[in-house]
């Protein structure tokens, strides 16, 4: 006959109870380990000619991680068209391009310093009411931005103080 803190298999509830704690700290343990890359530094209209745009990758997680054919992808908000993607070298997986913990890829134009990956000359994100995105081979989006969506009109002479509340928020609104 089993007591009432035993099971057919003889572990007592205190047995399970202590073990959970075990469990949930495996499981946060991997949840922190898991690769993160995020969008890190992003020049999309600098002055002048638009020479020196890029896109800065960074790893913040504890692992290293395989971006060997990653992809920016990146379009306009309004029309719905998209621009030119950049793919990063290797076939999935392959190892050619692996960013480790605390390290950056930056993905952009030869002007840029330290660029890693250079992508063109010039122009090479549209400027307004645009997206872009960071994706893996599969097409899962690791990070994504949009940037110029909610612009006020640009305002080239003196505005009257009592017009201000009727432009509303604005952009930092």
């Amino acid at each position: 006959m089993l007591s009432p803190n035993q099971t057919k298999g003889g572990s007592t509830m205190m047995n399970r109870l202590m073990a959970l704690p075990i469990a949930l700290a495996f499981v946060c343990g991997l949840a922190l380990a898991q690769p993160r890359i995020v969008i890190n530094e992003f020049a999309y209209d600098d002055t002048g000619t638009d020479d020196v745009e890029f896109v800065e990758l960074y790893n913040t997680g504890s692992v290293p991680v395989d971006i060997s054919g990653w992809r920016l992808e990146s379009g306009d908000q309004v029309s719905g068209d998209n621009n030119p993607d950049y793919t990063i070298p290797g076939a999935p997986g392959s190892g050619t391009v692996v960013l480790q913990p605390g390290q950056f890829y930056v993905i952009g134009s030869g002007l840029v310093p330290n660029v890693n990956l250079i992508v063109g000359a010039n122009n090479l994100f549209e400027n307004d009411n645009e997206w872009t995105a960071l994706k893996m081979p599969d097409g899962t989006v690791v990070d994504a931005i949009a940037y110029e969506t909610n612009k006020a009109p640009d305002l080239t002479t003196w505005v009257p103080a009592n017009i201000i509340p009727q432009l509303g928020r604005g952009i930092w609104g």
